[in-house]
């Protein structure tokens, strides 16, 4: 997998910053202990300014000979400044937003000077960003030791293209496994558009405090009630056959209200894949203690996409898990597995 980690040949490293363990292909910089806003850009290489340039059009002839240079009014490069490396084209509206600004989105929620981040890098050659950034407390299964921490994730993009994100992110201690956010119809993710205004960045901050306490609450509550609820093989087969086949799919799992095995019309991929599943439900990382639970089939869902599926580039990775098609299957997952629950 490529990791599209920027490499900065001023420091003669990659931009990757992470607390205690490694990441990223064991790239860039590792600490011991959680970081401070001032830490987490110098040690990941964020310090540098994009600006935003003004287009020219050079005007040729028909043999190639230039004839005159026009300058274009409502259309703008953003770039990197130390690198001059271009991220794209924008608007006369769209504002810069450095990645110091998005920092002071974090401490304005936990309080400025508090150190509190774990991972911190850039992208490509500069024009995306990410944040994760660990808040206290965390969400336990009543009666074990399996604890989810509770982070705040803010990734950047300044190609034009996208808007700052930023998202409430369960990750479950054991294995690491990113769980879904969106319960009880919240959204766990909240877009900043791209404005220097420190008004906007506040009421989006405070936004998402609210938004983590309320995910946080329900998420102890599901959590706790999918881990009680028991689930036999028929139910553990059905349900990872709904994450991967589609209607026309599960029909031809059934001939005459009989479960099939093996059908042909079924692709070898998405074979594999639940598969895949089914062996992480029984023997992946953390699962020998929830195996057999609504808790443990939601488990070997995320479990797979985060331990087991291949990706293209972190980044497509990154990018899927947080608002892609892994961050749809992810509530579906949840949603299904709490349909199992017994009201």
């Amino acid at each position: 997998m490529a990791h599209n980690l920027n490499y900065n040949s001023e420091l003669g490293r990659y931009s990757f910053v992470s607390v205690k363990e490694p990441a990223w292909h064991a790239k860039g910089i590792i600490v011991d202990k959680a970081m401070t806003t001032k830490e987490a850009i110098e040690l990941a290489g964020l310090d540098y300014k994009v600006r935003k340039g003004q287009l020219i059009a050079r005007l040729c002839d028909d043999n190639g000979v230039v004839q005159n240079d026009i300058t274009i009014t409502n259309k703008f490069a953003t770039y990197r400044a130390d690198t001059n490396d271009i991220f794209g084209l924008v608007t006369d509206r769209y504002e810069v937003v450095q990645n110091t600004e998005g920092f002071v989105f974090f401490d304005s929620i936990v309080g400025e000077g508090k150190a509190i981040f774990e991972t911190a890098g850039v992208l490509g050659n500069g024009e995306t960003i990410f944040v994760t950034a660990k808040l206290p407390g965390h969400i336990r299964i009543n009666g074990t030791d399996d604890i989810t921490d509770k982070y705040l994730f803010l990734t950047m993009n300044h190609s034009g293209e996208k808007s700052i994100m930023a998202a409430f992110t369960p990750i479950r201690v054991v294995c690491n496994n990113t769980l879904s956010a969106a319960l009880s119809n919240a959204k766990s993710i909240v877009k900043i558009r791209h404005t220097a205004s420190a008004k906007e960045n506040m009421n989006k901050a405070m936004e998402l405090l609210n938004l983590t306490n309320i995910l946080s609450e329900n998420s102890q509550k599901i959590f706790n009630q999918l881990a009680k609820q028991a689930v036999n093989d028929i139910q553990m087969t059905d349900y990872i056959h709904s994450m991967i086949l589609n209607k026309n799919e599960m029909d031809l799992v059934f001939i005459n209200n009989r479960r099939v095995e093996t059908v042909e019309e079924i692709s070898t991929r998405k074979k594999n894949v639940i598969d895949d599943i089914k062996l992480y439900h029984q023997i992946g990382i953390g699962q020998k203690e929830i195996h057999g639970t609504a808790w443990g089939l939601y488990n070997s869902v995320t479990g797979y996409m985060q331990n087991m599926k291949k990706y293209t580039s972190d980044d497509s990775k990154l990018s899927s898990m947080l608002s892609g098609t892994d961050n749809k299957l992810n509530n579906f997952a949840l949603n299904e597995a709490y349909a199992l629950v017994d009201q």
